[in-house]
């Protein structure tokens, strides 16, 4: 006589669902510990960290601008380097290369030497690759390639004001 499969299967079925509702059960226990056991800890607020850029922060350590913004008021342009990028004077000896943002340069904006400005941006990692690209875009002038600052850094302006021209 040949058995029939029900009998069985209805077995496997009943022992199928006692494993899943033993397998939540202890889901539900280990998430249970879980909840114990970790804490979560608030920052303590008398650690600090980096401070604010400033045009002295950026002169002394300008790598540690790269991935963060800042806002400066009334500075020197030391030169104009093309339509889109010139440079910040910081002290004697550093000038710090900025570029100005699309909307900057389609606003027809123009900085040159010796204007004061007051500028925000998000500070770039700067390379030769990124220094190339400005000359073949027209944002460096060919000629004025080679005045481009050497730093690690510079800084990508979304905001420019120029408050007093250095031209006439």
């Amino acid at each position: 006589m040949a058995r029939s499969g029900r009998g069985s299967s209805f077995i496997f079925m009943v022992v199928a669902l006692a494993a899943m509702a033993g397998f939540f059960w202890w889901l539900y226990n280990q998430s249970q510990q879980i909840e114990q056991t970790v804490q979560p800890q608030m920052a303590d607020s008398t650690t600090e960290g980096p401070g604010p850029v400033t045009l002295a922060s950026l002169a002394a350590d300008p790598v540690s601008a790269a991935g963060r913004s800042a806002m400066f008021d009334s500075v020197p342009v030391s030169s104009r380097l093309g339509r889109a990028v010139f440079t910040l004077s910081l002290n004697d000896s550093v000038s710090y290369p900025v570029l100005m943002d699309t909307r900057l340069i389609q606003r027809g904006l123009t900085v040159y030497k010796d204007d004061r400005v007051d500028l925000s941006g998000q500070f770039y990692t700067l390379n030769d690759s990124i220094r190339s690209e400005w000359v073949k875009r027209g944002a460096v002038d060919s000629a004025s390639a080679a005045q481009i600052p050497g730093l690690p850094t510079f800084m990508l302006a979304d905001s420019v004001v120029i408050l007093r021209s250095g031209r006439g």
